[in-house]
């Protein structure tokens, strides 16, 4: 049987470069989601964590991978409120504001 030393690409089975892989795709996702702030960093991080055993001949390994992305722009638009006989209530328009009468244009060809 031979034997490999470890490095990025065989750690944990492979299973490094296949978190990498999965990120950096959640990662391109968040950037091009015209949703997200344009200017935000992102950032990937893999940890390696190594607990050895008492006698220092093997070590237990765990390694997790963590996407920090900035979330969804929030989206902002006014509320007005209007007292009305069955109580208050919340409209997106100003019922203040009249609606301008316009004149239907007929268009003729």
């Amino acid at each position: 049987m031979e034997r490999s030393l470890v490095t990025l690409q065989t750690l944990s089975g492979g299973a490094a470069n296949d978190y990498f892989e999965n990120a950096m795709k959640e990662v391109i996702d968040n950037i091009r989601d015209i949703n997200t702030p344009a200017k935000s960093p992102r950032r990937i991080t893999l940890t390696l964590c190594i607990k050895p055993t008492e006698d220092r001949l093997m070590a237990q390994t765990e390694l997790s991978v963590k996407t920090f992305l900035p979330p969804i722009k929030p989206f902002s638009k006014s509320m007005f409120f209007a007292r009305e006989k069955d109580g208050v209530h919340a409209y997106e328009e100003n019922v203040e504001q009249p609606i301008l009468p316009f004149p239907e244009i007929s268009r003729q060809a």
